[in-house]
């Protein structure tokens, strides 16, 4: 069986958390995937709509080519998968760290630094 590359390397998902954390209008969240909820001017963000957001350059971006790959709750994990070229094993494991564990978006993205995530 032949096993996918994916062209996404752990620096450059680090590297996108970290321009994601600096965006004006995001705020690091562990329940929102990339939204903006009703009324606010932020857009809230787990580490992987951190990534995004770094990726595109802006939350609105992110949001939009997130948005048009989602139909359910359940397609998150691999819409952000497809969108950051990763595994979605790899996606599930930062989606897990982040908002399941609390793990700090940029503790996720030192982590990736050094490879033991």
């Amino acid at each position: 069986m032949d096993q996918e590359t994916y062209r996404t390397t752990k620096e450059q998902l680090a590297e996108w958390i970290g321009i994601g954390l600096k965006k004006d209008g995001v705020i690091e969240d562990h329940e929102y995937p990339l939204s903006r909820p009703d009324h606010q001017t932020e857009y809230r963000c787990c580490a992987l709509g951190l990534a995004l957001t770094g990726k595109f350059g802006s939350p609105e971006k992110a949001y939009l080519a997130l948005h048009e790959r989602v139909e359910s709750p359940q397609d998150y994990i691999s819409a952000f998968a497809f969108l950051l070229d990763i595994s979605r094993e790899r996606s599930e494991t930062i989606d897990h760290e982040h908002c399941e564990r609390r793990i700090p978006a940029r503790s996720i993205a030192d982590r990736l630094r050094k490879r033991s995530l």
